[in-house]
């Protein structure tokens, strides 16, 4: 079977293409009769607003997100990081081990429920991140743009004000650290004694993909007060390996941190 090839459009301070990109980092070995897939990467910059133009929106991610991976094995990108981590871990199996795939999967759809730009901008000393790229989406949409740019746009904002802005109001950021904080309680009943990873696998898994992303953006964020301390230690010594070395460049995960 001929080996298939993939583009990540990513960003290397989005958390959640942080995840993705541990994920193909841990991958494994590929299912029985598959060829080892070819990752490319491609990186949008963000904060060039990259993410808004015209055949990003279009083409890409009409939510003006990353990650998303295209691919002529597929007749649409995927741009959700929960879809892509399931898309993977069925050409990568270890990455949701059939025997504990529902409780990886469950604890990982647990995991985004939380608003992650809550609990990294929120109070953020860098200006308005959310304001900035509503005024750059109006700005354009005052423009002589395309139809089909114009539509995309405002769809586009109005993922952004749900997401974004809405996400920075302090009722809602202190829901989310609430969800944090029972997340973290259920994921450390899930690290065994002794255990490297999470569930007492051999291995890691997406869920420790996932997690340890997320772990390492709380601390971060300035938010180590959510972390309890094993799960801390279990963050750091991921933080350690090859893996996370190779993706992270020894940055953080957030810019200015």
């Amino acid at each position: 079977m001929e080996a298939a090839s993939y583009t990540l459009h990513h960003h290397r301070y989005s958390i959640c293409s942080i995840m993705v990109r541990y994920c193909i980092a841990i991958r494994g070995e590929p299912k029985s009769g598959m060829s080892e897939a070819t990752f490319f990467e491609k990186e949008i910059d963000i904060f060039a607003n990259e993410q808004l133009s015209e055949d990003f929106l279009c083409h890409v991610n009409p939510k003006g997100q990353v990650p998303a991976i295209t691919t002529s094995s597929l007749d649409q990108p995927l741009y959700d990081s929960v879809t892509i981590t399931h898309y993977l871990a069925s050409l990568y199996p270890s990455l949701m081990p059939p025997s504990h795939r529902q409780l990886i999967s469950s604890l990982i759809d647990l995991l985004h429920s939380i608003n992650f730009f809550s609990l990294s901008f929120a109070g953020s000393k860098n200006g308005d991140p959310a304001g900035h790229i509503k005024q750059e989406i109006q700005r354009r949409l005052r423009k002589d743009v395309s139809p089909r740019y114009r539509e995309a746009l405002e769809y586009k904002l109005a993922v952004h004000e749900a997401e974004k802005v809405y996400g920075l109001g302090s009722d809602f950021v202190t829901k989310m650290i609430s969800r944090t904080e029972s997340l973290l309680f259920i994921c450390q009943q899930n690290l065994p004694e002794g255990a490297r990873w999470m569930l007492g696998l051999p291995q890691p898994s997406a869920l420790d993909a996932h997690l340890v992303t997320f772990i390492a953006r709380l601390e971060d964020a300035g938010r180590t007060n959510l972390v309890p301390p094993r799960l801390s230690t279990y963050c750091a010594d991921a933080r350690e390996t090859e893996e996370w070395r190779r993706i992270m460049q020894g940055r953080k995960t957030a810019p200015g941190r």
